[in-house]
């Protein structure tokens, strides 16, 4: 289930919080063993097309981010325009779409897994500040530390 803010405009600077999960919470991206997270081929991929978002996207930087057995969380910079770069800047929607149509294709191509897919939304939050983004990039850290206390990781 998306949370966008109504009206906003996500092709403005600054930074957002992004969740990303499988399609069915599917525990196919890796394992976490020892509060550490170790990708399987699925999470190897989509780490590989995620860190070349700022090459594909002038106006984008990566922050803090995790790979989970099941979703990925993320902050996203969206910076001022390049003075080199022409043309609108790309929202933040079209950004993860892009992440996600280039790793379901990898995915099916590279490991035969025709099934594999994300959910068709993403989850979003608009950091408004430093304290919410120190908070947010904590959470992301820690997160694997939490797998067990999951609520995709107890259905499982």
């Amino acid at each position: 289930m998306a949370r966008h803010l109504p009206g906003y405009d996500y092709s403005l600077p600054g930074f957002y919080f992004v969740t990303i999960c499988t399609w069915h919470h599917r525990l196919i991206l890796g394992t976490v063993k020892d509060d550490q997270v170790f990708l399987k081929e699925p999470g190897q991929i989509a780490n590989a097309v995620w860190v070349t978002l700022p090459r594909r996207f002038a106006h984008v930087r990566l922050d803090e981010y995790v790979f989970m057995p099941n979703h990925m969380h993320a902050i996203v910079e969206l910076t001022e325009p390049v003075a080199t770069h022409s043309g609108p800047r790309t929202p933040l929607w079209e950004i993860v779409r892009t992440f996600k149509a280039l790793t379901t294709y990898q995915v099916r191509h590279s490991e035969n897994k025709p099934w594999f897919a994300w959910q068709e939304d993403f989850y979003d939050i608009v950091v408004r500040d430093e304290t919410a983004l120190f908070k947010i990039r904590r959470y992301i850290s820690e997160n694997p530390m939490r797998w067990a206390q999951d609520e995709w990781y107890k259905r499982w």
